[in-house]
């Protein structure tokens, strides 16, 4: 097994992702590796992959390097969520809810719930790697306090809600975890393609004995914290996450590939019910247009490299790297100095 991000204790690793995101600026590239991959499979080591916001939309970049090791050019790949989020119309409930609760209101509770999110799949990748995970209340309180310090929204934060949550939802997660007899390949796996022109981060490929009397098949498998229905956009997610991995691991193919969410599985009472929701999306019409919504991106969306690539600040301010965390602290106060003034 290959662990790709330094060993750090999990309270240290939360702190280090919570410095990260109140750091991030649409300046900086952000290195992002894969928390974990199976060197028995993933023979050659994953390439340095980098992550910019810009205009609202997130990409991926590869930096390339001459033989003086100088940067000689930029690949830029936009993330599979941006694509279909420039082609999908947002969904009308949601529509009514931000009306309903106000522009501000609505992006506060949604930043909350997508932090919700992080910490969980934080926790999920390290029940993956076999990491104990204590569910004791006062460790899963500093857990949650060290991810949420940096917040604006931190003082209003339910933490006694979050304990609740974060102990069903872990305890449903092992559940599955054994019921279907997980065996992580790639964690979140950072992958691209030249040829599609795009990239993603897949929550899981593993392999899985989906029938209980049949052979493990390696799936692909793509996590979500919310407890109500899947969205018509995941199947269309897995698809390209599916695509992306296919491509470039033929000898591992992936045929199936399933959403995973979570449930509130104390309702109904009184019934037998699973603890978690797996849903199988390989053969969901609505996929058909991932093929298609990739064309429209990039014939109708895609900045030029030039628009991306022009305000970077590269290897001055590395924001993401395998170093201590206490070094973390000092490129908070080098980009507090660099940018005087700014919302930090």
């Amino acid at each position: 097994m290959n662990k790709s991000n330094i060993e750090l204790k999990l309270e240290d690793k939360i702190q280090f992702r919570a410095l990260q995101n109140s750091m991030k600026s649409d300046l900086l590239l952000e290195e992002v590796k894969s928390e974990y991959f199976n060197d028995k499979i993933i023979i050659t080591q994953p390439e340095t992959i980098y992550r910019i916001n810009y205009d609202y939309q997130r990409f991926y970049c590869r930096i390339i390097k001459d033989s003086n090791g100088n940067i000689s050019d930029y690949i830029v790949y936009p993330s599979l969520t941006t694509i279909i989020k420039k082609n999908m119309p947002t969904d009308k409930f949601l529509l009514k809810w931000w009306s309903d609760l106000g522009y501000d209101r609505a992006s506060i509770e949604m930043s909350k719930s997508a932090s919700y999110g992080t910490l969980l799949h934080i926790l999920f990748a390290e029940i993956l790697r076999g990491s104990t995970v204590n569910l004791n209340e006062t460790n899963l309180s500093e857990i949650i306090k060290i991810h949420t310090q940096y917040d604006r929204w931190y003082s209003e934060i339910n933490i006694r809600e979050w304990i609740k949550n974060l102990k069903q939802d872990l305890i449903g997660f092992i559940i599955w975890i054994n019921d279907y007899e997980i065996d992580p390949i790639g964690i979140e796996y950072i992958e691209y393609s030249d040829e599609k022109r795009y990239a993603t981060a897949i929550d899981l490929i593993a392999y899985a004995r989906i029938k209980k009397d049949a052979d493990k098949t390696i799936i692909v498998c793509d996590f979500k914290s919310g407890r109500k229905n899947f969205y018509d956009e995941y199947p269309i997610q897995l698809r390209a996450c599916t695509d992306l991995w296919n491509e470039k691991h033929p000898e591992y193919i992936a045929n199936e590939f399933y959403n995973y969410g979570c449930k509130d599985y104390r309702i109904p009472i009184g019934k037998t019910v699973t603890q978690y929701r797996f849903e199988r999306q390989t053969e969901k019409t609505i996929c058909q247009r991932w093929t298609e919504y990739l064309s429209i991106y990039h014939r109708e969306h895609m900045p030029s490299k030039d628009e991306i690539t022009k305000r970077l600040i590269i290897d001055e301010i590395p924001i993401s790297k395998d170093i201590e965390i206490g070094t973390v602290f000092k490129e908070v106060d080098i980009i507090k100095d660099r940018f005087s003034g700014g919302d930090f």
